[in-house]
C-alpha cells in the first residue's frame, strides 16, 4: 500500500514588513519590523502536514548550491528532499516582498522571479505513484498541469489549493474536474470558481467535478466553513486570530 503525502508546492524567499496600517495609494507605511525568511505555500503546507498526520515529501524545484538553512528546516519537520529538484543551473529563489497590517485580514505582496526551472524532472514524475494522497497547492500553473497530467490514472485522493489566477486556465480546470475530492481556498477563490464554471451557489459546484466530496473555505475571524456533497455543513471558528494572512506568510514562526 502507498504511503505518505506528495504536496506539490513552491518554495520562495521572502521579506514580511510589519507595519501598523497598509498604505493606501500615494501614502506612506512606517515598516515596524522585517523579517527575511523562507515562504511559499507549498513548503509551509507540508510542514504542517508532517507535523500533523504522516510522512511528507515536497515536490518542488530550488536553485543550485548549499541551501544549507532549507536543508535544516527540511529536516526540522521530517520533510523528505528526495522529491526535490535542485537546478544546478541557477541561482536565486523566487523572491516574495510582503507588507503586513496590525489588523488587516490582508497584505500587499510583490513578486520577484527568480532563474529555477520549474518543470517537475521525470524523476519526479515517476515518484507521484508511490503515495497514497497527493496534495496540489502549487501557484504555477505550467508544472501544475504536468504532474495533474501525470497523476490523471492514479486512483489515490487528491486535494487542490485552488487559485482564482489558475482556474482561468481551461487545461487546469478540465484536470482538477476530473481528478480533486477536496477543494481548499477562501471565499474570493470559490466566487471565481462559481463565475467560471457559471453555477448559482457553492452548493453545486459538486456537479462540474467528477469526485468532489468536501469544500473547505477559508473566511477569515469567522473560521473555515466545510461542505459536504450532501450539502451537511461543519463550521470550524477561529478560537484565537490576531492577523489574517494567506498561508505563505508569517513564515517567519516556522524558520
Amino acid at each position: 500500500m502507498n504511503e505518505g503525502i506528495a504536496c506539490v508546492g513552491n518554495i520562495t524567499k521572502d521579506t514580511l514588513f510589519y507595519v501598523d496600517t497598509l498604505p493606501a495609494v500615494d501614502d506612506v507605511s512606517t515598516v515596524r519590523e522585517k523579517r527575511i525568511c523562507f515562504g511559499g505555500r507549498g513548503l509551509i503546507v507540508a510542514a504542517i502536514l508532517s507535523t500533523l498526520c504522516s510522512p511528507t515529501s515536497l515536490f518542488t524545484s530550488i536553485p543550485g548550491g548549499e541551501n544549507n538553512d532549507l536543508k535544516s528546516f527540511l529536516k526540522n519537520y521530517n520533510l523528505n528532499d528526495l522529491s526535490i529538484f535542485i537546478d544546478e543551473r541557477s541561482n536565486n529563489y523566487n523572491e516574495v516582498l510582503v507588507t503586513i497590517g496590525k489588523t488587516e485580514e490582508n497584505c500587499t505582496s510583490l513578486f520577484i522571479p527568480g532563474d529555477s526551472s520549474s518543470d517537475p524532472s521525470s524523476e519526479q514524475l515517476s515518484q507521484l505513484s508511490n503515495y497514497r494522497l497527493l496534495y496540489f497547492t502549487s501557484h504555477d500553473l505550467k508544472s501544475s498541469i504536468r504532474y495533474l497530467e501525470t497523476s490523471l490514472k492514479m486512483s489515490c485522493k487528491k486535494i487542490v489549493n485552488i487559485s482564482s489566477y489558475m482556474i482561468k486556465s481551461k487545461s487546469y480546470l478540465e484536470l482538477i474536474k476530473k481528478q480533486a475530492d477536496v477543494l481548499i481556498g477562501n471565499e474570493i477563490e470559490f466566487d471565481n470558481l462559481q463565475r467560471v464554471l457559471g453555477c448559482e451557489s457553492i452548493s453545486s459546484i459538486y456537479k462540474y467535478f467528477n469526485r468532489l466530496k468536501k469544500l473547505f473555505m477559508t473566511r477569515g475571524k469567522k473560521g473555515v466553513h466545510c461542505r459536504l456533497k450532501n450539502c451537511h455543513r461543519i463550521e470550524f471558528p477561529a478560537l484565537r486570530v490576531d492577523i489574517q494572512t494567506p498561508v505563505g506568510v508569517g513564515d517567519s514562526q516556522y524558520h
